[in-house]
């Protein structure tokens, strides 16, 4: 870790001034306009935007994230961020073929439908009910998911709350209870900053620890692989 952070910090102001100015690259899909910027060349690892449709919630990515995945941050009308048959095709584009997925409380529909339609993309899955449900009253009524409406999934999940939140913990129960393979973690009340600034921030340590472990699951199922 140290040594990523290392690099990181040397090769920080670089980046920042290459970046700087420059709009994320522009497609249109499904007549939609997206914009989409990626950190990295490991493992993809997606960031869903936030409610207002950018991925400003997320924070930087940190120097351990960006030197083990590639980050992949997307931009885009709030109206569309549900569509999971828009996400599937910027994917394609991108040619991400497997990937990591990480949704903040809004999002969750989106992980949720997407991990029933397509879960032979997803390596894992990270759910965080931070800020959303906090800043954005209506994002708890999103929430509020019909067991009905999901179908079990077995791919590995991370389930963040904050326990100044409880008032999502009943949808965290129909959420998980659709995840057999779900990690629930209670993060403490002062972590509603960008979690992705790992390992700085708990949420970001816990993310990072979760990653890791699907990374020794994947590579040991790759490795097996090759001996059959």
């Amino acid at each position: 870790l140290r040594a990523c952070e290392a690099q990181y910090s040397a090769t920080r102001q670089h980046h920042t001034m290459s970046v700087q100015g420059r709009a994320m690259p522009d497609l249109i899909l499904h007549g939609i306009p997206v914009s989409y910027d990626t950190t990295g060349d490991g493992f993809p690892l997606l960031l869903v935007p936030g409610p207002d449709g950018t991925a400003t919630l997320w924070g930087r990515p940190g120097a351990v994230v960006s030197a083990l995945w590639r980050v992949v941050t997307y931009a885009l009308p709030a109206a569309q961020l549900h569509d999971v048959a828009l996400l599937s095709t910027l994917l394609d584009t991108l040619a991400v073929d497997r990937l990591y997925l990480a949704c903040h409380a809004h999002a969750w529909p989106l992980g949720m439908q997407y991990a029933r339609h397509h879960a032979a993309r997803l390596e894992g899955l990270v759910f965080l009910g931070l800020r959303a449900a906090a800043l954005l009253p209506e994002a708890i009524s999103q929430m509020a998911l019909p067991p009905a409406s999901l179908s079990t999934s077995a791919v590995p999940a991370l389930v963040l709350l904050e326990e100044q939140h409880p008032v999502v913990f009943p949808q965290a129960d129909t959420l998980c209870a659709h995840l057999p393979r779900h990690t629930r973690v209670l993060l403490p009340t002062a972590t509603t900053t960008a979690p992705t600034d790992i390992p700085a921030m708990p949420a970001g340590h816990a993310i990072l620890r979760f990653l890791l472990h699907c990374e020794r699951q994947r590579n040991l199922v790759r490795g097996a692989s090759f001996l059959l």
